[in-house]
Order: structure tokens, then sequence, then C-alpha cells
């Protein structure tokens, strides 16, 4: 359930009481919150808040390019569904370390397992390959994939599950379908330590089943310890010092005024076109891996 903060004050004094972590953000002259427990909305602050749409960031700032600052889960290193049958090496359910919600799984990623990590346009909902935090509404029957080897993979998220619905409607007969897109890509839990040498090459992206179109070629870089393909990142203009691809580091001695490749104008952070994504209920992203022994 998406709710707007009308009394700062009572809702700090609510928060006080709670055993839930909330996040702030002022977006819009307008002060929201955002649950980290399984239910969005506690049900202490049922009194305290009425109808609007939450947004995930980690500080208030009145700010416009601070409220941009969404969390270095975003920003790269120089500035910052449904499983896949058809794959050879298909996404994975971790049934040892997942929480189940109405015969669902709630999906977190291991070490050396990829997911794919997406916010909506609103920044409410969200998936970073957890279960017990904020942006976990898509956690249910995620897919994520165990990288192993070079070869094919796939990841990919759906809002058509009964947890879903609870979590962003408050019950689980309500409907809603997210729209928008702030961030896309493919990210490798723990890759820095597990598989440093992955390249990871994007083949495909589908929304809704539906094929969009890619504008140019993702590269692989390193953020806080996990290997990631970004897919859309606005928040960085330009790859990283150590983006590489399949023909090696764009750059010499991760110097970022230094090409090193003939078509590094191919490269961006941002490879699809957000309005592609108005309305989706399942995003899947097909992969591959190369650059391990």
């Amino acid at each position: 359930m998406k709710k707007k903060i009308i009394s700062v004050c009572v809702l700090m004094s609510a928060i006080a009481s709670s055993a839930a972590s909330c996040n702030f953000i002022k977006a819009d002259d307008i002060l929201y919150y955002e649950s980290s427990s399984s239910d969005t909305v506690d049900s202490s602050l049922s009194d305290s808040v009425s109808d609007s749409s939450p947004a995930q960031q980690s500080d208030i700032d009145t700010n416009d390019n601070n409220n941009k600052d969404t969390s270095n889960q975003i920003s790269d290193s120089d500035s910052s569904q449904t499983n896949n049958s058809d794959n050879p090496k298909s996404s994975d359910s971790n049934d040892d370390s997942s929480k189940m919600s109405y015969g669902e799984t709630a999906v977190s990623a291991k070490s050396g397992q990829a997911y794919l990590g997406i916010v909506d346009g609103q920044w409410w909902i969200q998936y970073w390959g957890k279960t017990d935090d904020e942006g976990s509404m898509l956690s249910y029957n995620a897919g994520v994939a165990s990288i192993d080897g070079n070869g094919e993979y796939s990841v990919s998220v759906t809002a058509d599950t009964v947890g879903f619905r609870k979590d962003a409607t408050g019950t689980v007969d309500g409907q809603y379908t997210p729209g928008g897109l702030n961030f896309l890509a493919v990210i490798i839990n723990n890759g820095e330590k597990v598989c440093p040498k992955a390249i990871i090459t994007i083949n495909s992206v589908k929304v809704n089943d539906k094929d969009v179109n890619l504008s140019g070629k993702a590269y692989t870089s390193t953020e806080d310890g996990c290997i990631r393909a970004n897919i859309y990142n606005p928040y960085v203009m330009s790859p990283s010092g150590d983006a590489r691809c399949i023909d090696g580091f764009l750059y010499k001695n991760y110097d970022t005024s230094l090409p090193k490749i003939s078509d590094i104008d191919s490269y961006s952070p941002s490879i699809v076109n957000p309005d592609d994504f108005n309305e989706w209920t399942t995003v899947k992203v097909d992969f591959t891996v190369s650059g391990l022994d």
C-alpha cells in the first residue's frame, strides 16, 4: 500500500515504537516513507498516513541533485518471473535461504548468483537480490542464476505473484502494475570475490515476453563487490574506468581519456528506452558470461 506522510512528528513517534525500519525522501515537496517489513505499511502507522506513492532513497534532501543520489547501489565506480526453461543454464531458486508466502518462494541471491536489479519509475517497486529489506516486493518467484562457468544465463522478475500484490496493495486480491524505469542491470552477487574475471554480454531484454530494442552495448564493471552490466542507469553518463567487454578493457590504465577499443562509443550505461517500460509485469534478461577459466 502506498502511503503519504501527513504529520512528520506523528510518524516519527510511530516509527520509534515500531520494529520495522523505514527510508525517507523529500520529493516533489512531499515526504515519503518505505517500510522494510514484509508488509509495505506497518499497522502502527495506519492512522498517520493517507494514500500516495512512496519512494526509496537514503537521505532527505531538498536539493534535486541530491535526490538523485539514490545509493551506491546505482553509481558506477567513476561517478557512481519466471524461470527460463529454454536456457541451457536456467534460473535457480534458493529454498534454503528464502522465505515462503502463499506458496511462492521469495528469492535471495547467494554469493556467485546473478540477479536482475530493477527499480520502477517512482522508486518504489524494486529488487536488489534480497528478501529481508526494502525493495523486496519483486523477490517472489524471481529468477536468479548460479554463475558456474562460461555460458548463457537468464535472470528475471515478475509482479504476477500473490506476494507482490499483497505487498503492493495490502491485499492478495489487489491489482497493481509497475510502470516506468529508474534502473536495470544484471548483477552477480559478490562477483568481485568469486568470479572477478567474468564478462557479462547482454543478449536480449524482454518486457512482458516481448523483446525491446537495444540501442548500444552493455559493458561490465565492478561496484560494491559485485560484477555488474548496466542496462539502464541514467545516473552514470559514460562507462567507468574499469569497464570491460569481451574484447578487453575499454580504456588504457583505467583512464577514461584513453580509449583502448575502436568502437568504444557503442558502449553505454543505458542501452534501453525507458518508454518500453511504461507498464510491465515481467522483465527477463538473457546474457552470456565469458572470461572464466
